[in-house]
């Protein structure tokens, strides 16, 4: 491949040896049965206790553990919605909120997408295109979760937290508010309250699973970035890539 003139070219290094990640051994001719087998196994171990915690959620049946360390949290939540609690008297009811909830969160995704402030916006990215705006926004908002553009490369920091983050973790907790209507009706039982439901499902099943799922990736070393990825830019199927980084 003919370079440019006035470039060098870059010399190839011979690529990094993998090390083992923290708490994986990194052996490409392990097994691929129990790699497999481990989230089967996983699934199966957690499942009763899941199935428990969330037909307590489901029956808002009283969790003391729970509701001494969140419970405070969600009353202030519910204040601050302006939500007695009560159980909706029919289903529309229960689905304007969810409507008028869902409205507020796209509204305020679309505005921040479509201008970007500078506040947490240390790149000074600019904003969307309005019909990728409207179409990043709809997506999340619907837990669809497809992306026409690369985070890193065109949204900021607030727009990644406040729309991105905040969209996909609402939007699920809003299908498990669903479900658990959903359930509640099979069953011949009130519906329940949607902001309730909402928060409980965020506060009480999302947020922690979270957490310990981001805590098990960082035992596991899986968010550590392996030299094996720097090897790759060396590669001569990367040279365009290489020199680009060197012009700049």
């Amino acid at each position: 491949m003919d370079l440019p003139s006035g470039w060098a070219s870059p010399p190839m290094l011979p690529p990094a040896p993998i090390r083992p990640i923290v708490g994986v051994a990194c052996n490409r001719r392990m097994s691929p049965w129990p790699v497999a087998a481990a989230p089967l196994v996983l699934a199966v171990l957690t499942a009763p206790p899941l199935g428990r915690h969330l037909d307590a959620l489901i029956s808002d049946r009283p969790q003391p553990a729970w509701d001494r360390w969140v419970g405070p949290l969600e009353a202030a939540l519910m204040r601050w919605v302006g939500d007695a609690g009560r159980p909706a008297d029919s289903t529309m009811g229960y689905l304007l909120p969810l409507l008028v909830s869902n409205g507020l969160f796209g509204l305020v995704a679309l505005v921040l997408l479509l201008l970007q402030p500078p506040w947490l916006n240390p790149l000074g990215f600019a904003g969307l295109r309005p019909d990728l705006a409207l179409h990043t926004t709809v997506s999340f908002l619907t837990n669809t979760d497809q992306q026409h553009l690369v985070p890193e490369t065109s949204l900021g920091n607030l727009s990644q937290l406040g729309v991105i983050q905040f969209l996909m973790f609402v939007s699920a907790a809003t299908g498990l508010a669903v479900g658990f209507a959903v359930i509640r009706g099979f069953c011949g039982r009130p519906l329940g309250n949607l902001h309730r439901d909402l928060v409980r499902s965020l506060t009480r099943l999302l947020i922690p699973g979270s957490l310990l799922l981001a805590l098990a990736l960082l035992l596991c070393g899986v968010p550590m970035r392996s030299e094996e990825h720097t090897s790759e830019l060396q590669s001569r199927q990367y040279l365009v890539c290489r020199l680009l980084l060197e012009k700049k």
